[in-house]
C-alpha cells in the first residue's frame, strides 16, 4: 500500500505575523488614529454649531412670525413698561387676569434682592432673557382675551376655583400642551421638572415647574448643550430697568454656570451720536440688529462670557464689539463713541479685563453673525 505524506514547508517559515510586524502594524494604526481622532472632533463640533445655527434661525424666523401676526415683536422681559406696551398692541382684548397674572410675575415675591419682599418693585430677570423665548414663542392660547392662561396657553389654572387666585403665579403650572406654537420646542430640551408626585393630580403643591429656577417658566436649549437660547429685545439693548435695582442696572443674561452676557455692538457711530447721559450712554455705538433682536447661544464651551463693567467706573457697562471682539465702556464724559474703546482689548479676549475670566465669547453663535462662530468674524 502506497501512503501519502503531507509535504512539509522545507523553510520552516510561519505563514502568520511575526510579532515585530504585529507591533509595526499596531503603531501605525495608533499614528493614524492619533491624526483622525482630533480631525474627526473638529468635524463633529462643527457638524454640532452649524445645528445650533439652523437652529437660532429658526427661532428668528418664528419671533418674525410673531411679530408678522401681533404686530409687535417679542419683549425680552427686562421692562413691563414694554411689556405691557406689547400687551396693549399685541392683545387688545386681553383681560385683567392674563395682564394681572404676567404683572405679578415680573413683580414676583421675594424673587428679586433683599428691597423686594412684598412684590411691588419690578425685578428685571423674574422673566428672564431665556425665558421669553419659550413664553412668547411656544403657542398661545386661541381666545383673545385670554392668549395666556386660556386653553392651549402656556399657563394651566392647577387651584381650586373660587378659592385660589387667578392672578396668583402659584396657582399655575406650565402647560407643555401648547396650542400652534411658532416654534416647535422638543420638550427633553425644555428644563422642565416631573412632578413632585407623579401619581397623584396636578394641585398646588403637584405642579409642573422649570427645573432651572423653579419658576413657572422652562428655558430651551440647543441639542447636547446645558446653555439656553438667549434673546435680546432692542427696545431694551441698553435699557436702564423701570426701578433701578443696583445690581442690574442695564440689560443683561447671567446664569449659574453658563456666564453672562450683554447684547453686542458693531465699530459704527450711531446718527447724532456725541452727547451723553447715563442712560443714552449705552447707545454709543451701533447695536448689531439695532431694529429687531439678538439670539445668542453660547456655544461648545456653554458659557457666554461674563458681564464686562467700564474699568474706570464700575457702575457703568461695557459693551463687546462683535466686528472686533473690542469692549466700549461706557462713559458719560467721552467724546464720540470711539472714545469709549478701550484700547488693550480686541479678540474678545476678556483676560485683559479681569485675570480670573475665560474668553468665552470666541465660540459665541448668534443670528446676526456673518460667520458660525463669533471668533470666525476677527480680523
Amino acid at each position: 500500500m502506497r501512503r501519502c505524506y503531507r509535504k512539509r514547508n522545507r523553510s520552516g517559515a510561519s505563514s502568520g505575523f511575526t510579532l515585530v510586524e504585529l507591533l509595526v502594524v499596531i503603531t501605525i494604526i495608533a499614528i493614524l488614529a492619533a491624526i483622525a481622532i482630533p480631525s474627526i472632533g473638529m468635524v463633529m463640533d462643527r457638524a454640532r454649531n452649524t445645528t445650533t445655527r439652523m437652529e437660532i434661525l429658526e427661532i428668528e424666523k418664528a419671533a418674525e412670525n410673531y411679530g408678522g401676526e401681533y404686530g409687535d415683536l417679542p419683549p425680552d422681559g427686562s421692562s413691563w413698561v414694554v411689556m405691557n406696551r406689547h400687551l396693549n398692541k399685541a392683545f387688545p382684548r386681553i383681560s385683567a387676569v392674563d395682564r394681572t397674572l404676567l404683572y405679578n410675575m415680573c413683580h414676583e415675591p421675594n424673587v428679586g434682592p433683599s428691597n423686594n419682599p412684598s412684590g411691588s418693585t419690578f425685578y428685571p430677570v423674574a422673566i428672564d432673557r431665556a425665558e421669553s423665548i419659550v413664553l412668547f414663542l411656544g403657542g398661545l392660547s386661541a381666545d383673545e382675551t385670554r392668549p395666556f392662561t386660556g386653553p392651549g396657553g402656556p399657563f394651566q389654572f392647577v387651584g381650586t376655583a373660587g378659592t385660589d387666585s387667578p392672578v396668583d403665579p402659584a396657582s399655575y403650572q406650565y402647560n407643555i400642551d401648547r396650542n400652534s406654537p411658532r416654534m416647535e420646542f422638543e420638550t427633553t430640551r425644555l428644563t422642565i421638572a416631573p412632578l413632585p408626585t407623579p401619581t397623584s393630580p396636578v394641585s398646588k403643591t403637584n405642579r409642573v415647574l422649570s427645573s432651572d429656577d423653579g419658576d413657572l417658566l422652562p428655558i430651551y436649549v440647543p441639542k447636547g448643550r446645558s446653555a439656553p437660547y438667549v434673546y435680546f429685545d432692542s427696545r431694551t439693548y441698553g435699557y436702564v430697568v423701570d426701578t433701578p435695582i443696583s445690581t442690574l442696572p442695564y440689560n443683561g443674561f447671567a446664569q449659574g454656570g453658563f456666564g453672562a452676557v450683554r447684547p453686542y455692538k458693531t465699530t459704527q457711530n450711531p446718527p447724532g451720536a456725541g452727547s451723553y447721559t447715563a442712560a443714552t450712554v449705552p447707545n454709543a455705538l451701533r447695536w448689531q440688529n439695532p431694529d429687531s433682536f439678538q439670539i445668542i447661544s453660547a456655544g461648545a464651551d456653554d458659557m457666554f462670557g461674563n458681564l464686562a463693567f467700564n474699568p474706570s467706573d464700575s457702575s457703568m457697562p461695557a459693551y463687546f464689539l462683535s466686528d472686533t471682539g473690542q469692549v466700549m465702556a461706557c462713559n458719560t464724559s467721552a467724546a464720540n463713541g470711539q472714545a469709549m474703546i478701550l484700547p488693550n482689548v480686541s479678540g474678545f479676549q476678556e483676560r485683559t479685563l479681569d485675570s480670573t475670566w475665560e474668553n468665552n465669547h470666541l465660540d459665541n453663535i448668534t443670528n446676526f453673525s456673518e460667520q458660525l462662530l463669533l471668533e470666525d468674524n476677527l480680523p
